[in-house]
């Protein structure tokens, strides 16, 4: 596992569609697992949020479609693509993602970029690169890089971070920094571990803390304070087929919060 695994950005996606889609970026499901007779990847997902903010209420919703050629034969990894419909207050964004995975003797990579259509909230255009390597006995670290050209201004983030592996479980942790055009930088951690309990279901729990996680009213970082709790289960029904759900909630000052349901499905054919 620890070989084929790939530290993405901060805080978790599956669960939440605001982070990624409006100013950060939330933790992975790991680099999908090749079995051997499949050649692709299909991921369905749906998320739905309850959330309110000042004295409006919503609910937010998006649906994930996911696809990937899994390959383990070059340094090139399971390609994807990636396609979101978004809709937050009745304004409804799709965004077009499109990457691969690379795999090197000890270490691993990502690339992807993205492009956003009927942009109201989510990024016109995002590029991401992250490199990950071995540092000693079974830790790893990594480097995350990523960078969207928004509406309100273009954003940097950077995100190292420090994986450990124990068995089939893993902990990890990430210091993530954002640098927003004419407003500064913003801050914030993630922490976040996954059990594998046996061969047919894993769990994981995490919480993300600090600044900016929805930055809701694109305001001073230091007025925006936030935490993500959250929480999933994998269960594996066959070799082939996977069913996912996930929990969490959310809050971020002066008045936002959110709670959130997330379902999906995995298919390899």
């Amino acid at each position: 596992m620890k070989n084929s695994i790939i530290i993405l950005l901060i805080l978790f996606s599956g669960y939440l569609l605001s982070a990624e889609d409006s100013h950060q970026k939330q933790p992975t499901e790991e680099t999908p697992i090749n079995h051997p007779g499949h050649k692709y990847l299909l991921m369905l997902n749906y998320e739905t949020n309850r959330i309110k903010t000042g004295n409006v209420k919503d609910r937010w919703k998006t649906s994930t479609t996911y696809f990937s050629y899994l390959t383990d034969t070059t340094v090139i990894r399971s390609p994807y693509l990636e396609i979101k419909n978004l809709e937050r207050f009745n304004d409804k964004d799709s965004t077009l993602t499109l990457g691969t995975y690379f795999k090197f003797e000890n270490s691993s990579a990502q690339a992807e970029i993205g492009f956003g259509a009927n942009v109201d909230y989510v990024y016109r255009f995002k590029a991401l690169l992250e490199y990950s390597d071995h540092l000693v006995k079974t830790y790893f670290w990594k480097l995350g890089i990523r960078y969207l050209n928004q509406s309100s201004g273009d954003v940097t983030i950077v995100s190292p971070g420090l994986t450990y592996y124990f068995g089939d479980h893993y902990l990890l942790a990430d210091y993530n920094i954002s640098f927003a055009e004419g407003r500064g930088s913003a801050d914030w951690i993630t922490a976040r571990s996954v059990f594998v309990l046996n061969e047919r279901i894993k769990l994981s729990l995490g919480e993300a803390r600090g600044e900016r996680l929805y930055d809701i009213n694109l305001a001073n970082a230091a007025d925006q304070k936030g935490s993500i709790l959250f929480a999933g289960t994998d269960i594996m029904v066959s070799p082939g087929l996977a069913l996912r759900f996930g929990v969490s909630r959310s809050k971020e000052e002066p008045d936002f919060t959110s709670r959130g349901i997330d379902l999906g499905i995995s298919v390899k054919f």
